[in-house]
């Protein structure tokens, strides 16, 4: 058997660079652990493809009791899945950045950024560290802690960050890493997204109100810009994200996610996405349009900071399509008992309402045929990078 180890360099970037075109991304990285050869290789390749955006889109699956510490990534490549070991993840809420990061909540309400390949952690401040807890914190929960979250900057090349959150009473706090405390904006109105773009951080409200938030002065605050009401385009906002896409600003909104009546008059209820809409925004002139097409750009929506992808750089991934996990954490922690509409909703948690929506058409399919159910950490979105 010869060295491996005393392969040349040249050939050692050759096969490396074999393993990223194929996708496989675990091969990828663990390609950095064989020795210190291959390692010094692996650092050399990665700060590049660090920077590309991202190759590869996994599903994070919900937790199996017969795995333990592991958690499941479905490949939408390979349309394989694989087990790591997370157990940084166990039996907590889990929200994912495009950045290749993951937000972590627990019962007592801690929260850590956690790498899913490294499990590098970092914490943050307790959630009780918000302005008057009592008041936002009166309905919130474990496992619905936070709503959404943002990165201004990728921790994996610089300290210099913010994280901001919408907790689930709709409220923007944000914190730098080292904050002892959350830092709430001076409005404290129902944000349903918020996103970076041009150099700003915009929200978008449970009424179609576009806000820009300004969170680097002493008084951080939020400015309404318009609402998008004026296009009574649905009359009452189930879910909303905020995406960059191809240098645009998007508006997506999900129809079906609340819960309704399996038929009329039944006391079974259901739910499960029926519609989605896109809207492009324009600041400058304070305006949105509907489009009916994406090209050949994809939208992955959920448990995630929403992101657009170029879906021809990305095996099995489909252009001018919304794909989408579930969210609707009040649909699927419905509680039956004296409530008859809510009886029989569901045993399982969340993970039924996932699903690839054709813009063009408005067909929806189904995305993941295996039952994958949770109620405290549904399957969600993951953009594996490089840690």
């Amino acid at each position: 058997m010869g060295d491996w180890a005393n392969l040349l360099p040249d050939i050692l970037h050759i096969i490396l660079k074999k393993l990223i075109s194929s996708k496989d991304f675990l091969a990828s990285v663990t390609f950095g652990a064989v020795c210190t050869s291959w390692r010094s290789v692996y650092v050399q390749v990665k700060d590049v493809i660090k920077q590309l955006p991202p190759q590869v889109i996994w599903l994070m699956l919900a937790e199996e009791r017969d795995h333990n510490d592991k958690r499941g990534f479905f490949s939408l490549a390979k349309g394989n899945t694989r087990y790591l070991q997370l157990p940084e993840a166990k039996r907590k809420f889990c929200f994912s950045f495009p950045e290749g990061w993951l937000i972590t909540a627990g019962e007592d309400f801690d929260l850590n950024l956690l790498h899913p390949l490294s499990r590098v952690q970092f914490q943050l401040p307790n959630l009780r560290t918000i302005p008057e807890p009592e008041i936002y914190l009166k309905y919130t929960s474990f496992p619905v802690v936070i709503r959404r979250a943002l990165l201004t900057a990728n921790p994996s090349f610089t300290s210099d960050f913010k994280v901001i959150i919408i907790l689930h009473c709709d409220s923007i706090a944000f914190a730098k890493l080292g904050d002892n405390a959350w830092t709430m904006t001076k409005e404290r109105d129902s944000f349903a997204d918020v996103t970076c773009y041009k150099g700003n951080i915009y929200g978008l409200d449970w009424m179609g109100n576009i806000w820009v938030c300004d969170i680097e002065g002493s008084e951080p605050k939020a400015t309404k810009l318009f609402c998008m009401k004026d296009e009574r385009f649905v009359s009452h906002i189930e879910r909303a994200y905020l995406v960059e896409s191809s240098g645009e600003l998007l508006a997506v909104f999900r129809i079906g996610v609340d819960t309704r009546p399996l038929f009329e008059g039944s006391t079974i209820c259901t739910y499960g996405t029926t519609q989605v809409l896109v809207f492009k925004l324009n600041i400058s002139n304070r305006s949105s349009t509907r489009l009916e097409s994406l090209e050949n750009r994809a939208l992955f929506v959920g448990h995630n900071s929403s992101i657009s992808v170029d879906a021809l750089n990305i095996c099995g991934c489909k252009p001018n399509s919304i794909y989408f996990t579930d969210d609707a954490e009040e649909s699927y922690l419905a509680e039956s008992g004296e409530d008859e509409f809510h009886t029989n909703l569901t045993e399982c948690g969340g993970g039924r309402d996932m699903g690839v929506c054709n813009l063009m058409d408005g067909k929806i399919e189904p995305l993941f045929t295996p039952p994958s159910y949770c109620c405290v950490a549904p399957p969600l979105w993951v953009f594996p990078n490089f840690p």
